[in-house]
This record gives structure tokens, C-alpha cells and sequence, in this order.
């Protein structure tokens, strides 16, 4: 991950500028819904996990 954050920095200015901010908000769970043609609704939970040595609060 960290060698993203990294080249997504370099790639760009705006991406580096948000970052420095670090305006972050969790959400301990959301559920993203997709419709797809042929299918219909598809709905995906997406838990957020933190890790307490390495996150900031």
C-alpha cells in the first residue's frame, strides 16, 4: 500500500496535496449497489479494518 501512496504522490500534485491533509473519514461498514445489465442490483458490503500500530486515530 504504501508503495501506492508513494507513486500516486509523485503522479500527481493534487493526490499529494489531499494526502498531506489527511482529511480521512472511516465508516466502520458501508454497502455499495451497483445495477448491471442482465443482472440487476448487486450489493456489496465493504467493512473498513484498522490497524492500531500503523493508522491514525
Amino acid at each position: 500500500m504504501q508503495d501506492l501512496v508513494t507513486e500516486l504522490r509523485a503522479d500527481s500534485t493534487d493526490f499529494a496535496r489531499l494526502r498531506q491533509r489527511h482529511h480521512v473519514q472511516t465508516q466502520p461498514v458501508i454497502t455499495e449497489t451497483s445495477r448491471r445489465p442482465g443482472v440487476g442490483s448487486i450489493a456489496v458490503d465493504c467493512d473498513t479494518l484498522l490497524l492500531p500500530d500503523h493508522d491514525r486515530p
